[in-house]
Formats: structure tokens, C-alpha cells, sequence
């Protein structure tokens, strides 16, 4: 015990220090000192005997009950030869003397934590102030039940460290499930929060803990109170109404996730040095808990050093992030994987600059609604809902790529006659699933044939009409309420009522494109690698075969495959014979007048 000194530098008396924290008389001292200092604490003592050393005549007994403080803390008993003998505790004598105590079989149910060790863990936003200002309203400092809730990897761990810390408090972090066993456990880990001034930390915790056998739980709980003044629980959801006695003081803390500023603030400590990888960018795109961003990063890590590099890029990070919601959605969406630039869009000006202010509200939408303060403003609503409307191939599904590409989102087509039920219900279920999937990812959502659902919001005839409208009025609430991209492809602009068209950010039009543009799209048609025939004629293709792009394209794979097959260039010939399939695929028939020029490079029987 020499040598050991306390916070102001003084000789620390371990003796007297148990004294002052389990608030021991006189007699109780004595025990404790004889036990430990006598020969004879190996053989033990019994009540009597110590009475007698002391001089205590009678009224002794009443020490020595089970829920006494010798035998809670100190103490344990042993039948010898008709009698109760007393020893001192191993862990008491252990202190007393100075040594370092082992746990034992107590290692895996509890640990301690000091102060100095949390600073690694305070890795974002929470309501310890608030906590604080609770501790400080209660008569004396407490003592105080904390109910932490929310997500996994919310920080609600990392919140009982900070309050800790600010408050110059050990934790002792017990594991929960112990605590309808033996409760020696329980009855060790309150002396040890009593002997380093440690509060407690009920760590898995079953939800439904506080609403079993409600009095031999509230009996539990005052205990643990009495004991460490502070008692920590954390869970997904806040505590039942009436689960914990209304005379004992609690807080409960929402634990959610961060806003855009403490998000950027968290990317910027996990990605520090990795100049190409911007905070802001992440903050934007994913609305993820402290725990998340801190995996998505050692996510990105490991992809960085399977590439071998110890820098990140932005491709690691983003499989990092969407490692994480591997799940995906289901078998109602299919993901795309986005090939396509805004190079490979052919649209008039005005409807490409749309769909760049589009993406301007996902890269800026954290900036400016909470940084500028407009989520004061608007409080719903905050998604981009987008309508693209065109006949079939002019680019609808290339612009959600396009935009998919530019933002660095995962892609995922909806087809919503598989998500549309007959069954009553089952539609609205179907649609809750995938918004719900999406949340966690802020993934570009791209209904296509919406037509199927919106087409029907008409004049109620029958119940079929009057569901469907349903239907369509709860995607019309769940787009508004996801803060992501959703969009919806139609063929039919004119099928939508103009109160749809309202609530949606953007409408935009796809027109088929007219000679010029489809001259842009031929052009654009051929990957750079693929050989081709230096006379293709573009312009004569643009001004004589009124082709969507995605008949464009079509007939170019067409062609390539004629090519690859007889071990040549793409010709003329092999283009006129894709376009022939493409016609054929309508019912159409190519003309002499149509080929001009070209008519003899094409076959009756369809051979060049």
C-alpha cells in the first residue's frame, strides 16, 4: 500500500478509503482489519468470535445478515465443523494490500473502462449536454437511469464514453443477459462501481428487460442505482410506458442520425489525408449512422489494398459504402449498372440542362437545406421526383444512367407491373418495402411503364378504379417523403392529371429525335475499338429511316454481329441489313425509294 498516492498527491489508505465508500461503522472496520491481518485469516472467524475480539457484547447478529454490507462486499462464509466461519473476499484483501486483481471468470461478463481511454471513441453528435444538465437537476447528481436509443452504429455507445469522460468517471460495461442468473455477478460488478466510483452499463439488454416480473426487475434496478448513482441501458427503441418505476429518475435519449454538418465533420476525421475522396460528396449521398461511415472507410481500405494502394479513390469508397447495403432490393428491382455520360445523351439543350439542375439538388440538397436553413422552410417533400416522358427508345433509361453516372448512385429499375398486386394491400406492402430499402442507400429509384399505376388515376366507376387510385396516391407519398431520386418513365404524358404533375420537381420531355439528332446518335453509335468502314454514310442514315435511338442501336449491334461474322469491317451493307431486322421487328417492310443507293447492297432473301 506504500508508495500509492490519490488525485491531490497524498498517501493513498486503502482502508480508509473503503470506509468513506461503503460508509463502514466502527465494528465493521474492526472485521474487515482482523480478518486481513490476523494469522488466522486463512482458517477464518466466526461472528462471535470477532464480536468477542472486539468487545461487542451483543446485538452483533444483525451484521453478519446476507443483505449486510460485510457480506454483500466484504465477506464470505463457510460451514466448518457445526459453525459459520467468516474469510475476507479475495478481491478485498487483493486491494488492501495493494496488488492487482484478476477477474477471473468475470473477464468475459465485465470490463472497465477509465476516462483517458474513450478519447478514440467520441466519434459524433449526441445529447450529452443534455444528459448532463438532467444529472445536474437531480437532488445530489442522481441517481439517474440513461435510456440511450436508435440504430445500430448511432453513436449511442460512444455517447455514454463522452458523458463519462466530461463527468471524470470510470464505466463498468456489464453484459446484461447475466443479469437473470446468478446474481453473484451482479452483486461482484456493483462493489467494483462502488470501489472506482464507476457508473454501469447494461450492454444487451433484451428490449423486453423492464417489462418481465416488473417488481423482481424494479427491486434489480434500485439496487443497481443505489450502487453506481448512474445506470446506462441502450436499445433500438424507447422503453415501454410503465416499464420502469415512476420514482426512479430516467432520461431517454433519441439517438438519429447525424445532420449534413456533423456528417461532413465525421467523413472529414475518417478520410483524413485522402484528398480525392470529398466529405461533402458522402455526407450528401448517404444518411449514415457514426458506426457506418467509420465501417464504410475500412470498407474502402480493404478495396484499396487489394488494389495495392494505400490511397483511396473515389470507386473505393463508394463500394465501401454500398458493401454495406449488399442487400439490396430485393427481387421487385433490378440494379443497372450505369455505362453511359452525358457525351452519350443526345436531347435537345434544354432538356439536358434539366437534368443537370436535377443532379444539382442531390449534390447541393444537405447545403442548402440545412447549412442555408431551408429545412425550416420546407419540412416535406425534400426528394427529387423527376417525370420523363417519350415514346419508347429515346432515351429514358440512358438518362437515368447518365444520371446515375454522375452522381455516383447505385441504379435500381422498378418494374412496376411485378410490383402492382390484385390483391388488396399488397401493391402499397410491395412499395413500402423498396422505399424503405432505399433510404438506407439513397439509391436513384427509375419506375419504368408507370403508366401501368398512373394511367388509372381516373373517374371511380368501381372498386378496382377507386384501389387503384390508391395505389397510385400512396407512391405519389412515398416518393415525397424519400429524400432520393425517384423516377418515373412514361410513354402516356398525357395520361397524367395535372395535380400529379404539380408535386413533381421535374417534368421532362423526350422527344424523338429528328434527323439531326439521329445523325448525333450514328455517330455516337460505335465504340471507338470497332472497325468500320471509312464511307458510312450518316447523314443519307439520319435523313432517310426515322429510327428512336434505341433503334439506333439496335440495328448498329445488328450490323457489328453481320461483321464480326464474315471477319470484316462494318459496311454500309451490314448497317442496312440491321435496319431491315429493326423494321421487321414492326411489321415494316425497307422500300426501294427508302434504300436509294443503297437498294443493291440489300438482298431479296436478306443475303449481302
Amino acid at each position: 500500500m506504500s508508495g500509492r498516492e490519490d488525485a491531490e498527491g497524498r498517501a493513498f489508505r486503502p482502508a480508509e478509503y473503503l470506509r468513506g465508500v461503503f460508509d463502514l461503522d466502527d465494528f465493521e472496520q474492526f472485521c474487515v482489519k482482523t480478518l486481513l491481518e490476523t494469522e488466522e485469516h486463512s482458517q477464518g472467524l466466526t461472528a462471535s468470535a470477532l464480536a468477542e475480539r472486539y468487545g461487542l457484547k451483543a446485538e452483533y447478529a444483525s451484521y453478519f445478515w446476507p443483505d449486510g454490507k460485510l457480506l454483500c462486499y466484504f465477506l464470505q462464509k463457510e460451514q466448518r465443523d457445526g459453525q459459520t466461519v467468516y474469510f475476507l473476499e479475495e478481491r478485498i484483501r487483493v486491494f488492501l494490500e495493494g496488488g492487482i486483481y484478476g477477474y477471473g471468470p468475470y473477464d468475459l461478463l465485465w470490463s472497465i473502462r477509465y476516462p483517458e481511454e474513450f478519447q478514440e471513441e467520441l466519434t459524433g453528435p449526441g445529447p450529452v449536454p443534455v444528459m448532463e444538465r438532467f444529472m445536474e437537476s437531480q437532488a445530489g447528481g442522481g441517481p439517474v437511469l440513461f435510456h440511450l436509443y436508435g440504430p445500430e452504429g448511432s453513436g449511442r455507445k460512444s455517447r455514454i464514453l463522452e458523458f463519462c469522460s466530461r463527468r471524470k468517471r470510470p464505466l463498468l460495461i456489464l453484459d446484461g443477459s447475466y443479469l437473470d442468473g446468478d446474481l453473484s455477478v451482479l452483486r461482484d460488478a456493483l462493489r467494483e462501481c462502488r470501489i472506482y466510483g464507476a457508473y454501469l452499463f447494461l450492454r444487451g439488454l433484451p428490449e423486453n428487460w423492464f417489462a418481465e416480473e416488473e417488481l423482481y426487475r424494479a427491486r434489480l434496478l434500485r439496487r443497481m442505482l443505489d450502487e453506481a448513482e448512474v445506470v446506462f441501458t441502450i436499445g433500438e427503441k424507447p422503453l415501454a410506458p410503465g416499464a420502469c418505476p415512476e420514482e426512479i429518475s430516467r432520461l431517454e435519449c433519441e439517438m438519429g442520425l447525424p445532420n449534413y454538418q456533423e456528417s461532413v465533420a465525421l467523413w472529414e476525421r475518417m478520410l483524413e489525408g485522402q484528398e480525392l475522396c470529398a466529405p461533402s460528396e458522402w455526407a450528401n449521398k448517404f444518411l449514415f449512422t457514426p458506426g457506418q461511415i467509420k465501417q464504410a472507410v475500412q470498407n474502402a481500405r480493404q478495396y484499396a489494398f487489394i488494389r495495392g494502394s494505400a490511397r483511396l479513390e473515389r470507386e473505393d469508397l463508394q463500394k465501401g459504402c454500398y458493401y454495406l447495403l449488399r442487400d439490396g432490393m430485393g427481387k421487385k428491382a433490378v440494379k443497372i449498372q450505369p455505362c453511359y455520360t452525358w457525351e452519350d445523351l443526345i436531347l435537345p439543350p434544354s432538356q439536358k440542362q434539366r437534368l443537370k439542375e436535377a443532379c444539382d439538388q442531390v449534390l447541393y440538397k444537405k447545403w442548402v437545406y440545412e447549412a442555408w436553413g431551408f429545412d425550416r422552410k420546407i419540412s416535406y417533400g425534400r426528394g427529387i421526383s423527376v417525370v420523363f416522358a417519350g415514346p419508347p427508345g429515346t432515351g429514358k433509361t440512358m438518362a437515368a444512367q447518365v444520371m446515375a453516372s454522375e452522381l455516383c448512385l447505385d441504379l435500381y429499375r422498378i418494374e412496376l407491373a411485378a410490383v402492382v398486386s390484385k390483391y388488396v394491400g399488397e401493391t402499397e406492402k410491395n412499395l413500402e418495402e423498396i422505399f424503405e430499402q432505399a433510404k438506407k442507400s439513397q439509391v436513384i429509384l427509375f419506375f419504368d411503364e408507370a403508366d401501368v399505376l398512373f394511367s388509372k388515376r381516373m373517374e371511380v366507376r368501381d372498386a378496382n378504379d377507386k384501389y387503384s387510385n390508391m395505389e397510385a396516391a400512396f407512391l405519389l407519398q412515398k416518393m415525397e417523403e424519400y429524400e432520393g431520386i425517384t423516377i418515373l418513365a412514361t410513354n402516356y404524358l398525357q395520361n397524367f392529371d395535372e395535380a400529379f404533375k404539380r408535386r413533381m420537381k421535374f417534368v421532362i420531355d423526350f422527344p424523338f429525335p429528328d434527323a439531326s439528332r439521329r445523325e448525333q446518335i450514328w455517330r455516337k453509335a460505335f465504340p471507338d475499338q470497332t472497325p468500320v468502314c471509312e464511307d458510312l454514310d450518316y447523314e443519307f442514315l439520319s435523313a432517310s429511316f426515322e429510327l428512336s435511338g434505341s433503334g439506333i442501336k439496335n440495328a448498329v449491334l445488328h450490323a457489328a454481329f453481320l461483321a464480326a461474322a464474315a471477319s470484316d469491317r462494318v459496311s454500309m451493307g451490314h448497317i442496312i441489313a440491321g435496319i431491315r431486322n429493326e423494321f421487321a421487328k414492326n411489321g415494316k417492310i425497307l422500300t426501294k425509294e427508302q434504300l436509294g443507293q443503297y437498294y443493291m447492297l440489300l438482298e431479296p432473301e436478306g443475303g449481302l
